[in-house]
């Protein structure tokens, strides 16, 4: 199989099982697809072909239709269905903030390729965060900076003042 057939199958098979978790969520909502519309903002007749697997669904479009439903966009997608992400529990009030919202509406307009960069950039400083945290020995969740790390971030271009 070409790469670019490989491509459209796993497509084809998102979409099919992006439409049956859609309509089980409707279903478990006592949903019709008028309702659905009403409240997402999505036309009925979309979100019937995306239940039929006919149709992709952007990021915004996921999104909206979360809202309607009161769930994580996540839980849309397979092995994490019912998934409630830690940074709800510890963040929740914090991202319901106003300021925030407004933040993370503008992140879901933004252009695959610049949501992609800004996940890169987010998943690098992660990693080096990692690096430079140690955890303290009988304190659950405590952490402590690594010098070694700071050290190293110093000469790291663009972070010294």
């Amino acid at each position: 199989m070409t790469l670019s057939k490989t491509r459209k199958k796993r497509n084809r098979d998102n979409n099919a099982n992006f439409g049956k978790i859609l309509k089980r969520h409707r279903a478990g909502q006592n949903y019709s697809l008028r309702k659905l519309e009403s409240e997402s903002g999505v036309s009925a007749s979309y979100l019937s072909r995306l239940e039929k697997g006919e149709a992709s669904a952007t990021f915004e479009v996921i999104t909206k239709i979360a809202d309607a439903f009161g769930i994580e966009p996540a839980e849309f997608f397979p092995g994490h269905e019912g998934f409630v992400p830690s940074y709800r529990k510890e963040f929740g009030e914090l991202l319901e903030d106003p300021t925030i919202q407004v933040m993370l509406r503008a992140f879901v307009r933004l252009d695959p390729y610049a949501t992609r960069a800004i996940a890169v950039a987010t998943t690098h400083w992660i990693e080096l965060l990692k690096r430079g945290l140690r955890p303290v020995p009988d304190k659950a969740g405590v952490f402590k900076i690594n010098e070694e790390f700071v050290e190293e971030m110093e000469h790291f271009k663009g972070f010294k003042q």
